[in-house]
């Protein structure tokens, strides 16, 4: 192609001439032109990228297995911003509340008023960074109305350079 004067690109795999090597390559090739236009000849740069891609196919695998683990999980997961505001909810949710957030604009709102002060502690011993939250009880207004009893734990992580918490 560089030869007829076109630029090109190829991935994939290679194996050498004498066999003994095998990789997945990434090629670029183009026309080398005179100042008049006729192709003088043509540019090739390859690179391996067989580590790149077996770390992409790596990072695709645990993403799946991963997914399969929140959107199968019957334990509701959220991340939250610091003022406890989901981001994201899993479909757990949506069996328990009707919806994948369970929230309003203050989540805090619909703690059991006699658990509030122990949750409210807790949250912030965690975005404080002065601890984590483990196995704690407390009871949370359901859509109905009524209060359902939830044992849960918070860790903190920093996400696109944002601290951020998972709840399960």
């Amino acid at each position: 192609a560089s030869l007829a004067g076109k630029s090109g690109y190829f991935e994939g795999d290679y194996l050498s001439v004498t066999g003994a090597k095998h990789a997945t390559v990434k090629v670029v090739f183009s026309p080398v032109l005179s100042t008049e236009g006729p192709v003088l000849g043509g540019v090739c740069i390859a690179e391996d990228v067989t580590e790149r891609k077996a770390a992409e196919a790596d990072l695709k695998a645990s993403e799946t297995k991963l997914r399969l683990l929140f959107e199968g999980s019957r334990d509701l997961i959220s991340l939250v911003d610091v003022e406890a505001r989901p981001l994201w909810c899993n479909p757990a949710w949506r069996a328990v509340f009707g919806h994948e957030s369970e929230y309003t604009d203050d989540p805090l709102a619909l703690i059991h008023p006699e658990d509030l002060e122990k949750v409210g502690r807790a949250w912030q011993d965690l975005v404080s960074g002065k601890s984590t939250i483990a196995n704690l009880e407390y009871r949370f207004k359901s859509p109905d109305g009524d209060y359902l009893t939830f044992e849960s734990s918070a860790y903190p992580s920093a996400v696109d350079g944002e601290q951020l918490y998972y709840i399960i």
